[in-house]
């Protein structure tokens, strides 16, 4: 069945000539705005800064591989991966650490039996040093497929306050501007359903994004986590999460006003039952997606239908 956007795992199938799985990892780098791997942070953000927490468990790096390649080949002969390093911002290991870290999971994934055809890194755009990207380029000549994953979530500065982000709105320009041209894909993650929001916001977030070079984008509403800042707010009434219809529309808008070329790796979040506290409709994920479908058929929409003339 063809989507009305341009899915992820269809241009994995594309480029490597079948699925490709993601393996998430956890380095425990922490974050500068956080004041250690349990506290501190963004309004949103819980104690597994995005991940799920291996890092606070004590798993080494090679753990985690050995674990979840296990995993994987249960339910899939020969898996073919990623190497996804998701939790917090990777890019606070200085390089060298970094790099070793990386050098680890590639060679325990390869004794797991694992191909690993490419590397992804979680990063935040006010934090992506050029030895870094020296080493990734690097990666890439060697021939991995190569992603930096940054978050952006919002191009509104009050926003990006609310949600103390730590960094003003220019930073991810700069940061494209950095990326660009060095044979890396971008991709960008934006949350919707942030206090302030317009209808159109998350769509023009996107195509700016687009049109700054970013190859793909992660979209998902704003959520409450245990043990996340967010959390006491929402329980003080002083946060709602934008019930489901309004997420859907703030996405439908995005993609049809998105280039075709743009990939979208993810347009809702997963988060552990034990986890989520609100809302209670971004649980049933197959659900939302089957409905995100729906409106956009029911519209006549698909990606890119109403993209903008260039300036």
């Amino acid at each position: 069945m063809t989507l009305p956007w341009r899915a992820w795992s269809a241009v994995l199938r594309e480029r490597h000539g079948g699925p490709v799985r993601k393996l998430a990892l956890d380095t425990g780098a922490g974050c500068p705005h956080r004041n250690d791997l349990a506290s501190g942070g963004c309004l949103y953000c819980d104690e597994r800064g995005g991940g799920d927490g291996a890092a606070l468990l004590g798993l080494s790096l090679p753990e985690q591989v050995r674990q979840k390649a296990r995993s994987l080949k249960r339910r899939f002969p020969s898996p073919r991966v990623f190497l996804y390093f998701q939790s917090y911002s990777c890019t606070q290991d200085p390089p060298e650490i970094l790099e070793a870290k990386v050098r680890q999971a590639r060679e325990t994934a390869r004794e797991e039996g694992l191909s690993v055809l490419g590397l992804a890194f979680g990063v935040r755009p006010d934090q992506i040093p050029a030895p870094f990207l020296e080493t990734a380029t690097r990666w890439r000549d060697e021939g991995l497929e190569v992603w930096i994953e940054v978050g952006v979530q919002t191009l509104e500065e009050d926003q990006l306050v609310w949600l103390r982000r730590g960094h003003g709105a220019g930073a991810a320009e700069d940061a494209a501007r950095t990326l660009r041209g060095r044979g890396l894909f971008l991709c960008a993650h934006l949350i919707g359903g942030i206090p302030g929001d317009d209808p159109e916001r998350l769509a023009r977030d996107a195509s700016t994004l687009a049109r700054w070079g970013f190859h793909a984008l992660k979209l998902h509403p704003l959520h409450v986590l245990r043990g996340a800042a967010l959390e006491d707010l929402y329980r003080r009434g002083l946060f709602t999460p934008v019930p489901e219809e309004v997420y859907r529309d703030q996405v439908v808008r995005a993609l049809a006003t998105l280039p075709e070329t743009t990939i979208l790796q993810r347009l809702t979040a997963d988060a552990p039952p034990d986890r989520l506290i609100a809302p209670a409709w971004m649980g049933d994920k197959a659900g939302t997606l089957r409905r995100l479908q729906e409106a956009l058929e029911t519209q006549g929409l698909r990606q890119g239908c109403r993209l903008p003339p260039q300036p």
